[in-house]
């Protein structure tokens, strides 16, 4: 935005200036007016160049802005599949994860009943070992208290028995009266006789 006169302007205010201010001081009023004039000029030059330096700084202030939300908005679609894909990977991990635990516990119930069932039927067989056990323990029991019957029942009846002859024996020996040595046998036998009876017989 200038200041423009024309040459016809410039004429009018020069006349109008002789007439108020006369010949003799017009030309130092000419000299003001002209200095008043380039200082209005260059003061109009340095508002137009801030004007127009603000609005030039409006208007990289708009596409800062512009770029900004530009910037934003990309961000926050950015971010925004970045977190569906975190998302999504963690649901996946996680679906992973009960995948995994629920096989594993699957696997211990299966070895846990796998283990049951084998000390059910370790249990089942120890008690039929132990029944049999048990069974011939009191199976020998009862035959050697079988034996040890038949053996005293035989002893009693040994001793009822065969007993008093085997006293007698024993007591008949010590019953005859002991034969002096010195003393002549009633009868002498001779070898030749021995030799006879054990021929006899």
């Amino acid at each position: 935005m200038g200041l423009d006169l024309g040459f016809l302007e410039i004429l009018v205010i020069l006349v109008v200036a002789l007439l108020v201010v006369g010949p003799d001081k017009l030309p130092e009023y000419a000299r003001q007016f002209g200095k008043m004039m380039r200082d209005l000029r260059r003061m109009t030059r340095n508002f137009t160049g801030e004007v127009t330096k603000s609005l030039d700084m409006e208007d990289d202030f708009d596409d800062l802005k512009n770029t900004a939300k530009e910037i934003k908005g990309s961000l926050d679609s950015e971010s925004l599949k970045i977190k569906n894909a975190l998302d999504a990977e963690a649901d996946e991990i996680a679906k992973t994860i009960d995948d995994e635990i629920r096989g594993v516990k699957e696997r211990m119930d299966d070895e846990t009943a796998q283990i049951a069932d084998m000390l059910e039927k370790d249990s089942l067989e120890f008690n039929a070992a132990t029944l049999e056990i048990k069974d011939s323990l009191k199976q020998g029991a009862q035959e050697v208290s079988s034996t040890l019957n038949e053996g005293t029942e035989k002893l009693n009846e040994f001793l009822k028995t065969d007993a008093p002859a085997i006293v007698d024996t024993v007591k008949k020996p010590l019953e005859t009266p002991a034969r002096n040595i010195d003393a002549p046998d009633d009868k002498t036998i001779t070898p030749a006789e021995k030799s006879d009876t054990e021929g006899a017989e």
